[in-house]
């Protein structure tokens, strides 16, 4: 059955037709007729197949462990490139998604090499993509949607790719952590692993890596619909078991609910030394328990879990915790380690990383309403990036894009902000090669990192906001959005 596709604007569409093993495929004004009798899961476009190059890989939240959403490894678009960015085809989502979706090269699937593209929608539906033409390579149901305070959620974490095994990891609506096939799909043996404890546990957040151990973020659909315990738990991927936990409200033996970690990039990992740094919501019920034991605190744990150090900040009011993910950067000035994250009462803290315990090095509130999302950090211009959802109090902010830079004395100083049009909730930005990419006013935009300047954005708005970030790689700008995944290459 062919169906109509109605966000054909800037040039082409991909996947519109399936069925009886035959898929039809327009893109770039063509129609490109895949491989017929098979099953759709086994039908690809035909490519020219080339040396795996797995340094092009986005593969995970944020590129990186420490979540900075930079990657170094782009050089094909630049300031002078950009520009020339187009559409070349949508994906189109059985429902919205909310996750970023990851990249990975090279991958093999039967006698073809292709780029692959993972994402999951609010169907509980996975999906692995060829990044070339936008086609379903295959799809994995992950568990019915679940219900949360803002409707039903599906597959809302992001992926994290592990090459040497030929495999990714998922959380799913269904409660498990599944290992999937690159090329398939396929369930790894001795998978998925449950996690889940209670049905209102939700994952929201990037599942990390770090000496070969993942980090599971916990959180839940929604404090008033039932029991959860926010946590992180470590998985073994070489036997599919969990290894240690670290509940932030202390687990069922307090009987305090809540502490989830809801923010997109789920912990952050200190490459060095493998240090998990983590933010959290509050505790439940709410009075007397907002920030009992670690709720709403930033919380430095060792590589097994065990707590270093922590902070509560002294928010005050009900659910104004934080919605976001730690950044971890080594500041300029012999400021040494910093961390940097948002929080639900619409500021910004900055943190000494070997003293979390002394607070804030620097706090700022720039927006009047919470902000949910992950700043990012780009090395090259000493840059911190916040996506800001509204105006501050006093006018002194904008809404749209802010640029912070630390001055001698450690402290944040704006270097430059970009308003946006209002009536959009701004996504997390990301960095490569001078430029910075941010999905805001509901449409994807690209400034110089050094000037500030507009140098390219999408033709037409999307129908909705983009919650997540965009990511760059090999030429291309990848975006998950309410209708769809979009890809513009040159």
């Amino acid at each position: 059955m062919i169906c109509s596709d109605p966000a054909l604007g800037e040039g082409l569409v991909a996947r519109v037709a399936s069925g009886s093993g035959l898929k039809i495929v327009f893109f770039a004004g063509a129609v490109v007729l895949l491989t017929a009798g098979l099953p759709a899961s086994a039908a690809v476009a035909t490519h020219h197949a080339r040396p795996v190059d797995t340094t092009n890989d986005w593969s995970m939240w944020g590129y990186d462990s420490a979540r900075t959403g930079f990657n170094p490894n782009e050089t094909i678009l630049s300031t002078s490139t950009v520009q020339g960015l187009h559409l070349l085809w949508r994906f189109p989502f059985a429902l919205q998604s909310d996750n970023s979706p990851v990249y990975a090269s090279g991958v093999t699937v039967g006698d073809q090499t292709l780029d692959m593209l993972y994402a999951g929608d609010r169907s509980g539906t996975f999906y692995g993509i060829d990044a070339a033409t936008g086609t379903e390579v295959w799809s994995r149901n992950l568990g019915p949607p679940q219900m949360a305070c803002g409707g039903m959620l599906g597959v809302t974490d992001t992926a994290v790719l592990d090459r040497s095994r030929g495999v990714l990891y998922i959380a799913g609506t269904d409660g498990n952590l599944h290992a999937l096939d690159l090329a398939t799909g396929a369930e790894a043996p001795g998978w998925p692993l449950q996690i889940r404890m209670f049905p209102n546990e939700f994952f929201w957040g990037g599942i990390n890596v770090y000496d070969d151990q993942l980090y599971v973020p916990v959180a839940s659909g929604c404090d008033r619909l039932g029991t959860d315990y926010g946590r992180v738990v470590r998985v073994d991927p070489s036997t599919a078991t969990q290894t240690a936990v670290f509940y932030v409200t202390g687990g069922p033996d307090t009987g305090v609910s809540g502490g989830g970690i809801w923010g997109w990039g789920g912990v952050s990992i200190d490459p060095a030394n493998g240090d998990v740094y983590e933010v959290s919501a509050n505790g439940f019920p709410q009075d007397p328990y907002e920030h009992f034991l670690y709720a709403e605190s930033i919380v430095r744990l060792d590589p097994d879990l065990s707590v270093i150090s922590s902070d509560y900040p002294g928010l005050q009011g009900e659910d104004v915790d934080f919605g976001s993910t730690p950044v971890l950067f080594d500041a300029p000035h012999a400021c040494g380690p910093q961390a940097f994250t948002e929080s639900k009462t619409g500021e910004i803290f900055l943190y000494d990383r070997d003293d979390l315990a002394a607070g804030p090095v620097d706090r700022i509130a720039v927006s009047a309403m919470p902000l949910i999302g992950v700043p990012a950090w780009d090395p090259q211009q000493q840059l911190l990036l916040v996506g800001n959802r509204t105006p501050s109090l006093d006018g002194t902010y904008q809404r749209g894009l802010l640029a912070f830079h630390i001055g001698k004395d450690c402290k944040l100083k704006l270097a430059w902000q970009r308003g946006v049009p209002n009536g959009a909730f701004s996504s997390s930005p990301v960095s490569a090669n001078g430029v910075i990419y941010f999905g805001g006013a509901n449409r994807l935009s690209a400034f110089d990192a050094a000037t500030h300047k507009l140098l390219w954005k999408t033709k037409r708005t999307f129908t909705g906001p983009s919650q997540t970030e965009p990511i760059v790689v090999d030429g291309h700008v990848y975006l998950s959005t309410d209708t769809g995944l979009y890809a513009y290459g040159l």
